[in-house]
Parts: structure tokens; C-alpha cells; sequence
């Protein structure tokens, strides 16, 4: 049968059995199924258990024009003779405390939430309930006992771009928030990146608190200065027009100096063929103009096979009238037959006027009786060239332009 009440509670204090539910008011006549219901309490004293020593509580008093419908409450015991008493009016959640009588203490708050058949439970300083969210559970809490607040303070210090203040936190989980302090704004300190002979220069502003950056005032490259083939600021090489001449080479310099100076030129205008075998008409020509192209004091050429219209045809000339090389016969000079590099050395050590120098015995293929022993001895002494290996020269190996080209830069610098 209905009833027109539904009961939501049921407690006992020191003095008195509480039930806490949601009904009508029976001093009325009304239709059960339409009636308009309110929150109660009925208190019934232990020592009077009777109708008549019941007391009933209204806690609200709503008529039906205001249309507000409540559901039945829950209560809680908080002590013994202290009870909290939820409920929902609309979907808005009400809550009050009572006192062992069943009396409202204080008033009737409202906070955001809703109920559900999870009945309140004591937690702490809290009742703590769920309702069920989608499939997970929503969890609500009360405050039943006033917190003496004991607070720690944390201070957050002031960032270039935050303000500081101090956090106040009770272990009850209150907390309040004061002493501002205003952000510190950046402090940039400048680092200026000097330019480069290939990067651009910058200076760089860092704040000293933060790392917070930026960079400005922007510098283009220098771009190399070259002094006698290197950068005068990096050091690095002055390059080549030449793609098979290796970078860093022990003849990278030796070729920009025989190039500048017209001593030797390219194969063609990329490459220097630095390991092709130099004849040995190009290493008389080469000598020739490392000199400084002297003109021969006589004309009489002896070698049928050294034209007037070659191009080392003065070379030759002054060559062969300096002593520094002489014919293969005394018709025939073979400027195309292959150049030996101890051939090379002793055309330099004549050129130098055939300096003395002390037999050096470091190579097995340099006996102190052979023509080019001293010549070689000479190079060896003035750092002009070394050995094929630690024990060899490779006197008879064939010269390569590259070799021949450092020859002489050693030779002349």
C-alpha cells in the first residue's frame, strides 16, 4: 500500500530514537498517490517510548504550488548525540546537522552533488559516499567536525615570468594563498659570437635566471685571408683549381706556389694530374722558371731532338750550359724519357752549386760511391725530400709532378 512515507534513517542518541524519511502532512486529507511530501524527523524519547511522548520534526515546508519534490533522506551518526542528514530537493543536495533530540543545529546548507543507495559512512573528519557516474564511481564528501587549522607554509618563489606567493596547507586538506610577489621579468646577459672566416657572427642574449634566449645583431662572415696559402685567421688552406689534388696534401702548397709563380700549370683547368711521371724536359722547364727563365748566354743547341719551337727548348740550353743536367749522348737529350727522382735531386744540388754535404747512410739504395750519394745526402740534410720508406729513397722510381713540384717549392722557400 502506499503509504505517503518513506523512511530514510534510523538512529539512537544518549536519550532518544531518531527516524529520519519523507511524508506527507497526515493532518491533511489528501490523495496518497499526489501528495505533496516533506523532510522529518521523529524523535521518541527511551525513557517514554510511547505515541505520545514522540516528537515530530518538519525540517522543510514546502506546499504543493511550490513543486518541489524531496527524496528520502539519509542520516549518519556523528557522535552520540550528533547526526548528519542528507537529501535532494530537485537534484539540488541539502544536508543539516541534529542535535540527540532530533532539533536542526545550525542551519540547512547546499552544495553540489546528488545521493544515491549508497548510504554515508564516516571517514575521518568526513562522510564519504558514492554515486555511480557512466560505469565509474563518483565519489562526495562532508565535513562533520570543524578543523582547527594548523597550517605549513610553502613559498613559491618568483620566476622572470611568474609571481611568487606563499601556499598556507592544513593536513585537513584547507589551503589559502598569499604574500604575492611580482615576476622578476628576464635578466638577459649578452655573449657576442665573434664572425668567422665561413659563419656569420651573433650575440647571444641568456638570462642568467631562467636560460631564456634569443640572439641578435647579426655579423656576416669575414671570408678567408690568405698569406703565403693559409688563412691568416683559421688557418685553413688556400684551395686548388685542381680536383685531384688532395686537400692538405704534403703537395697541396707546393702546387698554389708553382702555379702562381708560372713554374708548372694543369694538365688541364681542373686537373694537375699530380701523379702522372714528369718528363724530363718538364723538369728542366720547371727548374728553368723556378730560376726565374734566365736566357742561355749561347745559342748552340747539341740535341737533334730539342727544337727551337719546344717549349723547353731555352730551358735545355741553359740548363745543360749550367751543368745542371746533360744529354743522354751528345746528340740527343730524350726530353720525353721518364725523370728519376734521384735525377731530380741532383739537377736541385747542381743548381745549388754543388754544395758538400755528409754521407748519409740511412737508405740501402744509396751507396757512397753512387754519382747521386751526395746530392742526396744534400736534400735529405736541407729537408727538400725523404725516402720512399725508412730504408729506401727509390732512386730509380720515376718523379711525379707533384713530387717535383714540392721538390722545388722546398728547394726555393
Amino acid at each position: 500500500n502506499d503509504t505517503g512515507v518513506s523512511v530514510g534513517g534510523f538512529e539512537c542518541s544518549s536519550t532518544d530514537y531518531l527516524i529520519a524519511g519523507s511524508a506527507y502532512d497526515m493532518s491533511e486529507t489528501v490523495d496518497l498517490m499526489y501528495a505533496h511530501r516533506n523532510i522529518f524527523v521523529t524523535a521518541t524519547p527511551k525513557d517514554n517510548f510511547t505515541d505520545e511522548g514522540t516528537v515530530l520534526h518538519w525540517l522543510t515546508d514546502y506546499s504543493e504550488s511550490d513543486g518541489v519534490e524531496v527524496s528520502p533522506p539519509h542520516m549518519l551518526k556523528v557522535s552520540t548525540d550528533k547526526f548528519l542528514l542528507t537529501w535532494t530537493e530537485d537534484g539540488t543536495l541539502k544536508y543539516c546537522f541534529l542535535n540527540g533530540r532530533g532539533q536542526l543545529d545550525g542551519s540547512v546548507k547546499t552544495m553540489s552533488g546528488s545521493l544515491s543507495d549508497c548510504v554515508p559512512i564516516r571517514a575521518g573528519r568526513y562522510a564519504v559516499w558514492y554515486v555511480t557516474n557512466g560505469s565509474a564511481p563518483k565519489f562526495y564528501r562532508i565535513e562533520l567536525e570543524a578543523c582547527t587549522h594548523s597550517y605549513t607554509s610553502s613559498v613559491t618563489k618568483p620566476t622572470c615570468t611568474q609571481q611568487g606567493y606563499t601556499t598556507h596547507t592544513c593536513s585537513c586538506g584547507d589551503s589559502y594563498v598569499d604574500s604575492y610577489i611580482s615576476a622578476l621579468g628576464h635578466d638577459h646577459a649578452a655573449a657576442v659570437t665573434a664572425p668567422t672566416c665561413t659563419e656569420q657572427g651573433y650575440t647571444t642574449h641568456t638570462c642568467t635566471r631562467c636560460a631564456d634566449r634569443y640572439i641578435d645583431s647579426y655579423t656576416s662572415a669575414l671570408d678567408h685571408e690568405y698569406r703565403d696559402y693559409r688563412c691568416i685567421r683559421c688557418s685553413a688552406l688556400q684551395p686548388t683549381p685542381f680536383v685531384d689534388v688532395e686537400y692538405g696534401g704534403y703537395y697541396h702548397i707546393p702546387v698554389l706556389w708553382a702555379v702562381e709563380n708560372g713554374i708548372v700549370f694543369g694538365a688541364t683547368k681542373t686537373e694537375f694530374e699530380p701523379h702522372t711521371t714528369a718528363s724530363r724536359a718538364q723538369v728542366v722547364t720547371f727548374l728553368w722558371r723556378a730560376a726565374g727563365k734566365p736566357d742561355p748566354t749561347s745559342s748552340r743547341n747539341p740535341f737533334t731532338d730539342v727544337k727551337t719551337s719546344e717549349y723547353y727548348y731555352k730551358a735545355v740550353l741553359w740548363a745543360v750550359e749550367k751543368g745542371i743536367t746533360f744529354g743522354v749522348s751528345d746528340t740527343e737529350f730524350a726530353p720525353n724519357d721518364k725523370c728519376s727522382r734521384s735525377q731530380v735531386i741532383s739537377f736541385l744540388w747542381r743548381y745549388k752549386g754543388k754544395p758538400a754535404a755528409a754521407y748519409n747512410d740511412a737508405f740501402s739504395d744509396v751507396p757512397a760511391q753512387e754519382w747521386y750519394a751526395t746530392p742526396i745526402s744534400w736534400a735529405l740534410e736541407k729537408g727538400i725530400t725523404y725516402g720512399i720508406s725508412d730504408t729506401e729513397f727509390g732512386v730509380h722510381e720515376p718523379c711525379s709532378r707533384a713530387q717535383i713540384v714540392t721538390f722545388l717549392y722546398r728547394t726555393f722557400k
